[in-house]
């Protein structure tokens, strides 16, 4: 059976090699049950990544989730639960979006992808404020801060400052909320 879907795998490839993004799930689900992890994992990303821009979020949350299962790079998994946070927000699970967020974080911290860490946070925090959780949202977005206290400046570091600043603002404290703005504010003018 695995040979098989192997082989059909394979056949699709050709016949299709014009249309490997439509056929991205297809692909990925036969080259996973024929164990062709690296080539499943490929495709499970494209057809995810598809999904989410789709607004197919429940079919996203599924491919992210079968992707996960045979990821094995840190790389691999910082971006797939990303991915499988953003639908499980599309979806209103905030609080499992947080999760899935906070092990997304774990993995790009072992690369030092601090870019990605300061997004990560930042939408962690965004969530916890939609899930009602306000100051949770200030907590992680304090964390958030303190984890990348001795990084270099971002695009990603920007938004998450910003998004302190709208936890502040919403935890009653002004002056700090308005801080905050000016500095995020001053960090996206220098990266322009």
């Amino acid at each position: 059976q695995q040979r098989l879907h192997q082989a059909v795998g394979e056949a699709l490839e050709i016949l299709y090699a014009d249309q490997l993004d439509e056929m991205a799930a297809a692909l990925a689900h036969h080259f996973d049950n024929a164990g062709d992890h690296e080539r499943a994992l490929l495709y499970f990303k494209k057809a995810a990544q598809a999904a989410l821009l789709a607004y197919a979020n429940p079919e996203a949350e599924n491919l992210f989730r079968r992707a996960i299962r045979i990821a094995a790079a840190p790389e691999d998994n910082a971006f797939l639960h990303g991915g499988l946070g953003e639908a499980l927000y599309n979806l209103g699970r905030y609080d499992a979006a947080v999760q899935t967020w906070d092990a997304g974080i774990r993995f790009a911290s072992r690369t030092s992808d601090w870019e990605y860490v300061a997004r990560l946070f930042a939408r962690s925090a965004r969530a916890a404020w939609f899930a009602g959780d306000i100051q949770r949202g200030l907590h992680l977005c304090e964390q958030g801060l303190e984890t990348l206290r001795d990084t270099t400046e971002t695009p990603g570091l920007a938004m998450l400052v910003h998004e302190a600043a709208r936890a502040c603002h919403f935890n009653g404290l002004p002056a700090r909320a308005i801080t905050l703005c000016r500095e995020a504010l001053e960090m996206a003018e220098r990266q322009q």
